[in-house]
């Protein structure tokens, strides 16, 4: 969701954003809102939107484009993982590929509940993908072990994550 019709200009017209905490509020007050309550609303996706001018917009982008006055040409990576947290020290300009690698949720398949670590026979597998080639890393006697070498593989091969 771009925010490319609306300018920093507008934005800050209505909306107030403080980088420290991440929230946004209103500068003006508009219909059921009053100026300074909390704007926005938090999705089933665990991302916040906000609606200005008609149209909704993601809280990360307004975020971006409120501190920066420029929409983000690529995606917009919440450092730690959680979508709610638009402070502007957790957003980083990224890829797709950068994007991606920076997830750590578990495949609902892998009922371990260790990334990376797969159950195969009486053994643990680690696998991994990167720059569209897999990686078979090992197969080891428990799912601690192979979730610590996907650990290991992954800060080698992914330059843009936190693990």
């Amino acid at each position: 969701m771009k925010t490319k019709e609306l300018t920093a200009e507008a934005l800050r017209n209505v909306i107030d954003y403080d980088k420290d905490t991440g929230f946004f509020t209103w500068a003006i007050s508009r219909r059921r809102c009053r100026q300074g309550s909390r704007a926005g609303c938090i999705g089933n996706n665990g991302y916040v939107y906000i609606r200005v001018h008609g149209a909704l917009h993601l809280g990360h982008r307004l975020a971006w484009l409120y501190v920066t006055g420029n929409d983000a040409p690529n995606q917009i990576d919440h450092i730690n993982w959680d979508r709610k947290d638009n402070r502007f020290c957790n957003l980083r300009e990224a890829t797709n590929a950068e994007n991606t690698q920076n997830i750590r949720l578990n495949s609902k398949k892998n009922k371990l509940g260790l990334i990376g670590a797969v159950k195969e026979n009486n053994k643990y597998k680690a696998e991994i993908r990167a720059n569209g080639k897999r990686y078979r890393i090992g197969l080891y006697d428990t799912p601690e072990e192979a979730h610590q070498a996907y650990i290991a593989k992954k800060r080698e091969l992914h330059s843009h994550n936190m693990l």
